[in-house]
């Protein structure tokens, strides 16, 4: 005879198949042999130290990379002569490039878990190297980070190079992109209360209309050369601070070029504009 259930006996008989099957489940989990659960939990363990050690590795690389770049920089200033410095200058890049390609697919893999000065200290190393389009990533992941971490003085800094290394007369210049790149730095600046702010500011800017009297619209950085050249003086160009980058600025020489003229805005400093008026 077919049996009948009410829908109470039926809730019972659920209750009473699945109350079975997860005791049979607590009974697997603490009857299950322990060299398994040793086995799982070991290999977990060695993922973590392994991921750890990784990470210190590429830590390690960054920062003999920058121990290198601090001392190819002091070598080249103990010397006048080109040739020598070019010397200099080559061999370190050697040796910076060597760094930079052992741990190569660490940097890929692992981007996401550097700071955002160490991804710049990345992307700097590989445009100082020739590496310009490869950088990119990295500036760009490290003004990501920048932003994140709430590091302004980091995110002015890494446009700033972005900027720098696409305005370059390279294969992968790109002039729009280094001309946003400036402008942002340009922006970040102009409401910074530091008191290097504004000395930050007129070398940036200075850098932007040098590149593009150099490389760029010769007319726009020309209508913008005696701003620049104002601000020096409305802070003092003999200042240390100052000095070495209004001499570079003053040597910067480049033949008439036919041009659109400027298709970017000067960000008016807070501290400087009662001093000097942008020429916007």
């Amino acid at each position: 005879m077919e049996r009948q259930y009410s829908a109470s006996s039926k809730g019972l008989l659920f209750l009473k198949e699945w109350g079975g099957i997860g005791t049979l489940v607590i009974a697997l989990l603490y009857t299950f042999p322990k060299d398994v659960w040793k086995e799982i939990t070991g290999r977990e363990e060695r993922a973590r130290v392994a991921e750890e050690n990784a990470i210190l590795a590429v830590r390690r690389t960054l920062a003999d990379m920058a121990a290198l770049r601090a001392e190819k920089a002091s070598r080249i200033s103990q010397s006048t002569d080109p040739r020598y410095q070019n010397e200099i200058v080559g061999a370190y890049d050697i040796r910076i490039y060597n760094l930079i390609y052992t741990q190569k697919d660490e940097f890929k893999e692992r981007w996401h878990k550097l700071r955002s000065s160490e991804l710049y200290m990345l992307g700097s190393s590989l445009a100082l190297i020739g590496e310009v389009g490869e950088a990119q990533f990295y500036y760009d992941k490290a003004i990501e980070a920048a932003i994140s971490e709430k590091r302004p003085d980091n995110i002015t800094t890494i446009y700033r190079e972005k900027g720098n290394s696409l305005f370059m007369d390279t294969p992968y210049q790109d002039k729009e992109n280094a001309r946003v790149a400036y402008v942002k730095a340009l922006t970040s600046l102009s409401g910074d209360k530091r008191s290097s702010s504004p000395y930050l500011y007129v070398t940036h800017l200075s850098e932007l209309v040098g590149f593009e009297i150099l490389y760029g619209d010769w007319q726009c950085g020309m209508s913008k050369r005696a701003y620049v050249n104002s601000l020096y003086e409305a802070l003092g160009k003999n200042n240390p601070a100052l000095s070495s980058y209004y001499q570079m600025f003053s040597g910067i020489n480049s033949r008439f070029r036919p041009g659109k003229g400027c298709t970017w805005k000067i960000p008016a400093h807070f501290a400087l504009s009662s001093l000097v008026t942008p020429p916007n």
